[in-house]
């Protein structure tokens, strides 16, 4: 028989928590308080400090008990930013390879002389690591 639910408690998030402590050996579940929710180094939730500590601990017990923001609009607009960066380089780019005198440059870096375009790919190298893509990859990481 399982013990009643405080009125404000849900009933999902007493499942899934009940589930967590089985697997972790626990016989009962005080439905008030998840003192005896175990994690990875198997100390209690409670045997944190109050604070940041024991929430760390209570949101680290479990993966669906992670919750934090994702700051997608933050994200967006830094994306946006780098884009527009990466714009200006290409173009930067693009606007030294058609001022090139010798055509050989073009087609073999070890050959290539030019300093501002190696500034610039290392540039353009640093800022698609930022942006999120790896020089070997067409994808952003995820």
């Amino acid at each position: 028989m399982s013990p009643r639910l405080p009125p404000r408690c849900s009933t999902t998030l007493f499942r899934t928590v009940s589930r967590i402590l089985e697997r972790s050996r626990v016989s009962t579940l005080n439905p008030y308080l998840l003192g005896n929710a175990k994690i990875l180094n198997q100390q209690s939730v409670e045997d944190y400090r109050p604070g940041y500590p024991r929430f760390a601990a209570l949101i680290g017990a479990h993966p669906p008990f992670h919750i934090s923001r994702r700051f997608s609009q933050l994200r967006s607009r830094l994306l946006l930013l780098k884009q527009d960066e990466l714009s200006v380089l290409e173009a930067n780019l693009e606007a030294i390879d058609q001022e090139e005198a010798k055509e050989l440059y073009l087609g073999n870096s070890r050959r290539d002389k030019n300093p501002v375009r190696k500034k610039i790919l290392d540039d353009i190298d640093s800022a698609l690591r930022q942006y999120g893509m790896r020089p070997d990859k067409s994808t952003p990481v995820r």
